[in-house]
């Protein structure tokens, strides 16, 4: 255990170094305040780092991250991703959207498989947002987990759109949602491009 407190000690050492090495860079982004031009809402994955993954730096994204890459609709009892949304849409101006689920994804499967009811009571209260894509995937269908996945990616465009102010804006063209898939695999993104109905890489 301590030593993987030492390595990720060690990884802030190298970061301090880059830190003094780009000055100029942190300081601009201290005084100048944030203005990312991408909102990124995906899994908490350990996998799928949205920096690394896009190759953005700092200041470019403003990530949320949760269980699944749910969002409540408007009205629901949990409120952080509601918070983050307003913040990103109405105060940082953001234009671009991305919700990007991904292959494997444990919060769909604990929600198509069903978990310990005492051990995971949180989780399973969670991933009830994303209940309604088992009714849409039948449980014979071949690749259930991944139409489930893919299902839930686009769930959350619609569960955006319960939100006036995205939805105004939307509407006007002046923002973009997009749903991505990342597979863990093969280390591609899919796009979904709703005229076609079909995934495509981006």
């Amino acid at each position: 255990m301590a030593n993987i407190i030492e390595s990720v000690k060690e990884g802030y050492n190298e970061f301090k170094e880059q830190f003094k090495l780009n000055m100029q860079f942190y300081k601009r982004l201290s005084s100048e305040g944030q203005n990312p031009f991408v909102m990124y809402i995906g899994c908490s994955d350990s996998r799928v780092i949205p920096e690394k993954m896009l190759n953005l730096s700092e200041g470019d994204v403003f990530v949320v991250r949760n269980v699944a890459n749910i969002i409540p609709p408007k009205g629901s009892k949990d409120t952080s991703v509601a918070a983050a949304l307003e913040f990103a849409v109405q105060t940082l101006n953001i234009e671009q959207i991305i919700v990007c689920g991904h292959t494997d994804c444990g919060g769909i499967t604990s929600l198509a498989m069903g978990v310990d009811e005492q051990k995971f009571s949180s989780i399973i209260d969670w991933v009830e947002y994303a209940r309604p894509v088992l009714e849409e995937v039948s449980e014979d269908k071949d690749d259930r987990i991944g139409r489930l996945i893919r299902k839930n990616v686009l769930l959350q465009k619609q569960n955006l759109l319960t939100y006036p102010f995205i939805r105004e804006r939307y509407e006007q063209g002046s923002l973009e949602i997009h749903s991505w898939l990342y597979d863990l695999d093969k280390g591609d993104i899919r796009a979904y491009h709703y005229s076609t109905g079909r995934w495509e890489p981006i």
